[in-house]
């Protein structure tokens, strides 16, 4: 299996066990596991319906503010939005929910 979704389907198919606990978070991919792992070439992938010319985006679980960051390319509809991975990276697995904004 090739790509960054391959083992963990390949662990799945020879194990059958279910992957471990994580925080939802409402972007691709959408779930950031306990271990450590992250999205592939470290993005998260927001589909935008308004355009933002230098989006701020802001990450935010139960209330707390997890990391802001102002990206230099633009967010524009029709057009995947590649966010950093380093907003969600301080998320507590027990922590609830992650809801990432723009701005």
């Amino acid at each position: 299996m090739v790509g960054h979704a391959g083992p963990k389907i390949g662990d799945w198919l020879r194990t059958k066990t279910p992957a471990a606990p994580g925080i939802r978070v409402w972007v691709a991919p959408q779930l950031v596991t306990p271990d450590g792992a992250i999205a592939s070439r470290g993005d998260l992938l927001l589909w935008i319906d308004e355009y933002h010319r230098a989006p701020k985006l802001r990450a935010v679980q139960a209330g707390r503010t997890l990391a802001e960051k102002r990206t230099p390319w633009p967010a524009a509809p029709g057009r995947v939005y590649r966010a950093p991975w380093a907003l969600v990276a301080g998320a507590e697995p027990a922590g609830g929910d992650v809801t990432i904004r723009l701005g």
